[in-house]
């Protein structure tokens, strides 16, 4: 197909124009980009149709893949002038520009850091050990880890369909759930109110500009939801826009030693977000609750009580998965896997599937903004800050291991075997040989299984299993180190908002040692004990903490924390 570029701006314009009323504060930049990234698609296509002919043989007869071949085969005709449009509200973009180059450093807590200080003789560094060059290091090559070429490869087509099926019923999308589509008030209800979101550019989701304009564009983009063209030109005017997490691991109190991690956060358009939550939100939660593998949404206690059904099956070994940016690593056919799974076993409507699958095609091939301003698209990957990005992440964690289960052992995990969240896996198994062969069927699928650094749980030695960033005692208590406790106490990954002084030491101090088992014992010998002062407030107020907390307003109001409850409830809060 033939498109003039020029006139498809022109038509886009106007177009765009009735959503918003008029086009003041609108500029648009038309800067030719590499159109090679989207022509990829095709050829994923084509490599999909060698071993399409499985399908019928190995999937159940109520899943079905090739209508989505049919709905992409359309989009792809629009696909190479995407990369050529840009649009930035004026208002917002000097925030967005500002936002995207400062690098924003948490300070350390001078209270809890002289507390490590005297109680261990140690000298802590009073900044953050990371400096905005780390940080920019960092965003350029997880920028080109998004941008590159994944590999895909399947050894067997069969255990590939398989895996897909054993995929598709443990993560509980093989419930019956009759679709019901969210209001767009219900969506907005359901998301966080008071984030940031990157909302066309930049700003807070709670505003009356932003929910106005998501409002507006949700409505557009379903009055359009036969037109995929006119979608696809909506879909990328938007971009997401990515943040930072700073992550300090102390490795040695004495003597110091640590580590930085940066994560990428993503900013993903609020309206985007919205038409998420409305086409894939009630089934989504519905196949959650209903999964015997993944873990989202579960207390504490009910991740204890799957752990000790684990323990209970007596496996010599379990493998505690350790992935390296797995977020930026996944390839484009298994996002279209997840998406052909979601959108087919939903229950979605006939008059939807178009708008489902341009949003399939954008969380594909996300355009987004770094530090340089620059708009890339990605290649495949799964960014942060999407409704869907847990249970994606689980899908492809999921179906790889099926993969490589069958292939090695003729078989699929049995129930309690194996638990996910995201990229984080527990799998009880006897043979330990298993884990080289995982690494090398997720090295495959582009995904990197970090073998040296994944704990593999020896039951004769009574090891902890590492699961959720803890360490699952006998008992299925999580617990952790006094590193643990310093890195994420003195060296915080964000800043609290609201709180200042004294209250907020308490509150970061609770918010952390109250999830672990030892937590009360890190209380009494290094905290109450050492500061007499907190020990008589304590005391004189029954064990209510009193908390200021500074509103959004900027008036003042306290909060009372039973202190005794978390303290004698511990981890079973949370």
């Amino acid at each position: 197909m033939n498109i003039n570029i020029k006139s498809e701006f022109t038509r886009y314009l106007n177009q765009y124009s009735s959503l918003n009323g008029n086009t003041k504060g609108f500029t648009w930049q038309v800067k030719p980009g590499n159109t090679g990234t989207f022509q990829t698609p095709s050829y994923f296509l084509r490599s999909f149709r060698k071993i399409k002919p499985y399908l019928e043989q190995y999937l159940t007869k109520d899943f079905r893949y090739d209508w989505l071949f049919k709905q992409w085969n359309s989009i792809h005709n629009l696909s190479h002038f995407v990369p050529m449009q840009k649009r930035f509200r004026i208002q917002n973009f000097k925030t967005v520009s500002q936002a995207c180059k400062m690098v924003r450093i948490p300070r350390t807590e001078p209270f809890l850091k002289q507390l490590f200080e005297d109680r261990y003789n140690i000298t802590l560094p009073s900044d953050n050990p990371v400096s905005a060059q780390d940080v920019t290091l960092s965003d350029f090559a997880c920028f080109d880890r998004y941008e590159s070429n994944k590999q895909f490869k399947i050894n067997n087509a069969e255990a590939f369909y398989r895996a897909l099926d054993k995929t598709l019923i443990m993560s509980g999308f093989m419930q019956k759930v009759p679709f019901k589509l969210k209001s767009i008030d219900e969506a907005i209800k359901s998301l966080p109110s008071n984030t940031s979101s990157c909302y066309p550019t930049m700003g807070k989701k709670n505003t009356e500009e932003a929910l106005t304009y998501a409002k507006s564009f949700v409505k557009k983009m379903l009055s359009l939801r036969n037109n995929p063209y006119a979608m696809m030109n909506i879909l990328y005017s938007h971009f997401c826009v990515v943040f930072h997490r700073v992550q300090v691991v102390v490795e040695n109190l004495k003597p110091f030693g640590a580590t930085t991690k940066v994560r990428q956060v993503f900013g993903v358009p609020f309206g985007i977000l919205i038409l998420e939550v409305m086409l894939f939100g009630n089934f989504i939660r519905t196949a959650s609750r209903s999964s015997k593998v993944f873990t989202m949404g579960l207390t504490r206690l009910q991740v204890s009580d799957l752990i000790k059904k684990l323990r209970a099956k007596n496996f010599q070994y379990v493998v505690c998965g350790d992935f390296s940016k797995f977020d930026s690593t996944i390839p484009p056919q298994l996002i279209e896997l997840y998406y052909s799974g979601l959108i087919q076993c939903s229950g979605l409507p006939e008059r939807y599937k178009s708008l489902a699958s341009c949003l399939s095609f954008w969380s594909t091939f996300t355009p987004f903004m770094g530090k340089d301003l620059n708009v890339r698209y990605m290649l495949g990957g799964n960014v942060s800050g999407s409704f869907l990005t847990s249970a994606l992440n689980s899908f492809v964690s999921c179906f790889v291991i099926n993969y490589a289960y069958y292939r090695y052992f003729g078989s699929f995990p049995s129930e309690n075997d194996l638990f996910i969240l995201g990229d984080d896996f527990i799998l009880g198994i006897n043979d330990k040989g298993f884990l080289k062969f995982l690494a090398a069927e997720f090295k495959n699928f582009n995904i990197i299984l970090n073998v040296s650094k994944t704990r593999v749980a020896d039951s004769s030695n009574q090891d902890d299993i590492t699961f959720l960033g803890f360490n699952w005692n006998l008992l299925s208590e999580p617990d952790q180190s006094l590193e643990w406790i310093c890195a994420h106490t003195v060296f915080p990954e964000r800043t609290i908002e609201g709180i200042s002084g004294y209250d907020r030491v308490l509150a970061r101090m609770c918010s952390v040692i109250f999830q672990i088992k030892s937590g009360p014992v890190f209380f009494d010998r290094f905290i109450f004990y050492s500061n007499k002062k907190l020990q008589k407030q304590l005391v004189e107020s029954n064990y209510k903490l009193k908390i200021r907390l500074v509103k959004d307003d900027g008036m003042l109001s306290n909060i009372v924390i039973p202190f005794d409850t978390f303290y004698h409830a511990n981890w079973t809060l949370f």
